[in-house]
């Protein structure tokens, strides 16, 4: 058995990271955010104030007032932090002329009439200042909540128990989370993975993507990057830092926030890599079980769509306890296809919270 796992943010949440809507009501409310030094927005009251703090916390209610009006009537995508990221990247691309996108321009200048806004909205340039540390703001944000310390990992053994199943000749696991659940808890469980970094060297682990390619048994692919991987200013290759902060690291993480943006950024750098194994992996397994993703992600949906669709026993099993909440959230490439697949079984649930599944009710569904 060759099996591919894909986890979203709902895998880790009874490791007591925060939801979509807590990091989404901190990056509303900037409670506690305070912009440091160097730059970084840190979760911390003990920061001098900074006045930028109230300026992208403006700005952020301005752009959440945009969204809320356009998800009005479409309540199985909710506002969040994530589609307000999106739009800041798209106002701060404009404005630098990164990428050519006349569609925003109204939005720009209906911002700029804001009262709260127009004296910090002057000039070209202080747009382009005010979008770029609005989305560094919330990158921020997210990265430090998804970097508190998880709590009791025991309810992913049966994702641990995969690795120990003489029958999986092939594991690759998936996940689009940003925090180290995943990664502690394959730890605990005694099981060796190969995550395309090297074994340390002077206590740091640098990406050597070719690694995946190697004759690993279990492999750990972080599809939007992780709150521990930073640029090395040294030789600009991204690494993992075993020993506290030396200076050596650009400020923030590589981290993908966003929505629609996400596909671009994954043609680009280290998610180049990434994507590129993905690709691949898809070509190699028949099986593949999915656990908390609501299948949100356009790139990632669609990759998934045709890979189901590719060869006839493509199967895909998902752990969740209510499918018609799951498909009502899901966007067009897979709801589109939900019923056919259940109906040719290539897609089945286990209807179960991920506390609750077992490995043998997941195997089990795939003989079905």
């Amino acid at each position: 058995m060759r099996l591919t796992v894909l986890l979203g943010s709902g895998a880790s949440q009874r490791a007591g990271m925060p939801t979509t809507d807590d990091i989404t009501a901190r990056v509303r409310s900037g409670e506690g955010v305070m912009r440091h030094t160097d730059g970084v927005y840190r979760l911390s009251t003990k920061l001098l104030p900074d006045e930028r703090n109230e300026h992208v916390v403006r700005l952020t209610e301005a752009l959440f007032s945009e969204i809320d009006a356009y998800y009005i009537d479409r309540r199985s995508h909710p506002s969040n932090y994530e589609n307000c990221c999106y739009v800041a990247a798209q106002l701060r691309d404009t404005e630098s002329g990164e990428f050519d996108n006349p569609a925003v321009v109204p939005m720009i200048v209906n911002l700029a009439q804001n009262e709260g806004l127009r004296h910090l909205m002057g000039t070209k340039e202080d747009r382009q200042r005010l979008f770029s540390e609005t989305e560094n703001y919330i990158r921020d944000v997210v990265w430090g909540m998804l970097s508190a310390k998880s709590a009791d990992l025991k309810y992913l053994n049966w994702l641990t128990n995969i690795a120990h199943d003489k029958d999986v000749v092939s594991l690759e696991y998936l996940t689009l989370n940003h925090d180290t659940v995943l990664e502690q808890a394959l730890r605990s469980n005694s099981v060796t993975f190969c995550d395309g970094f090297c074994d340390p060297v002077d206590g740091i682990r640098f990406w050597q993507p070719n690694r995946l390619q190697g004759p690993h048994r279990v492999r750990l692919s972080k599809l939007h990057g992780s709150v521990d991987w930073f640029h090395f200013r040294s030789n600009r290759n991204i690494g993992i830092t075993l020993e506290p902060d030396s200076g050596q690291t650009d400020p923030r993480p590589e981290l993908l926030v966003g929505t629609f943006n996400k596909i671009i950024e994954y043609t680009t750098g280290i998610f180049a890599d990434l994507h590129c194994h993905f690709h691949q992996c898809l070509r190699q397994t028949h099986l593949m079980v999915c656990c908390g993703y609501r299948f949100g992600d356009k790139g990632i949906n669609t990759k998934l769509s045709e890979w189901i669709n590719s060869e006839s026993g493509n199967r895909l099993i998902v752990v969740h306890p209510n499918s018609d909440t799951l498909f009502n959230c899901s966007r067009g490439a897979i709801a589109n296809h939900w019923d056919e697949w259940r109906q040719q079984k290539k897609l089945m649930i286990v209807g179960k919270w991920i506390e609750e599944t077992s490995w043998e009710e997941v195997k089990e569904a795939f003989l079905v």
